[in-house]
């Protein structure tokens, strides 16, 4: 995405524009689409600032639903579920087909980064702490806490989460 709103798809062979598409609508501020885009099946996601999340068809651009809202981060796909955290101090579960919210976990302070997901957990970097939820229903299991708090975003593989805590500590957590 670019920063007057617009996301355009590009051939892998010659680099020539398959489409693009405007999805900051009537806003004429902020229109920057900020985030990486994230291709899950036939869609591709990508959140603007004040433009909120946008569900568009990978082959055409053409939009088939918008989450409005401002200040999106970038989304995670994992397991056919789309999670997003938003600056407001929010994180969303959301229905990739439909764009209807599953759940929403809301933080009292601090502003969550992109997650990592493992089968039963979601891993939150959110200021002060690493906040640990039941991907499912969007409950806090526990948070981890670092002498400077988390603001990077975390990386699961193998069963293995491996976060950067603000104070240079590099954690290697088992995740059962």
């Amino acid at each position: 995405g670019y920063s007057d709103g617009v996301v355009a798809s590009y051939a892998q062979e010659d680099g020539a524009t398959l489409w693009s598409v405007e999805v900051s609508g009537e806003k004429r501020d902020f229109l920057d689409v900020d985030t990486s885009p994230v291709v899950l099946g036939d869609r591709v996601f990508v959140a603007g600032y004040r433009t909120g999340l946008h569900a568009l068809d990978v082959n055409s651009g053409a939009e088939h639903w918008t989450l409005t809202g401002e200040g999106y981060g970038e989304p995670l796909a994992f397991e056919g579920v789309l999670y997003l955290p938003r600056t407001d101090g929010k994180v969303f579960a959301v229905d990739p087909d439909s764009g209807d919210l599953l759940w929403t976990l809301w933080f009292q302070s601090g502003s969550p980064g992109t997650p990592a997901a493992s089968r039963k957990y979601l891993w939150i970097p959110a200021g002060e702490a690493m906040i640990v939820c039941d991907r499912q229903t969007g409950r806090v299991v526990t948070r981890i806490h670092d002498e400077q708090g988390f603001s990077a975003t975390p990386y699961y593989a193998w069963g293995t989460l491996y976060a950067q805590g603000n104070s240079g500590t590099l954690y290697a957590l088992a995740v059962p």
